[in-house]
């Protein structure tokens, strides 16, 4: 996962950072920094983000059209 992916999940669900990261249980600047590649994703992150954020079909478009318009990392 990239922090591009990370931030793709987090807008195709409607979340700002700010709630995403509380969803999720760690800090605002632990997905703002991950979001920009200033952080490592954790397998831990990776987790929570599964756990809570289903990556379905239509999330997936998200990410793909993400990544096809040059915004992957």
């Amino acid at each position: 996962m990239t922090g591009n992916n990370l931030k793709s999940v987090r807008l195709a669900y409607g979340y700002k950072q700010k709630d995403f990261a509380e969803v999720l249980g760690v800090s605002l600047s632990c997905v703002a920094m991950a979001e920009v590649g200033k952080r490592k994703i954790t397998d831990s992150l990776r987790f929570k983000v599964a756990r809570n954020f289903p990556i379905t079909p239509e999330i997936q478009a998200v990410i793909d059209a993400a990544a096809a318009l040059g915004m992957a990392e």
